[in-house]
């Protein structure tokens, strides 16, 4: 089982598991899946989410 760690506004910490995560039916556990646009993001530093604004922008971008 994996997960990732997400800081909540009021500086707690939610740690968001997932387990049997699959694409076309083959597993992804234990497997890198690398993003198509790589983002700087520190989750200590970084008070907005880059990656989600840059997600929208490519959205966006596409849809011209």
């Amino acid at each position: 089982m994996g997960g990732s760690p997400f800081t909540l506004s009021n500086g707690d910490l939610l740690y968001l598991a997932a387990r049997h995560l699959s694409i076309d039916g083959t597993s992804l556990e234990s497997m890198v899946v690398r993003s198509q646009i790589d983002i700087q993001y520190d989750l200590a530093k970084d008070s907005v989410d880059n990656q989600l604004i840059k997600a929208f922008e490519y959205i966006i971008s596409a849809q011209k």
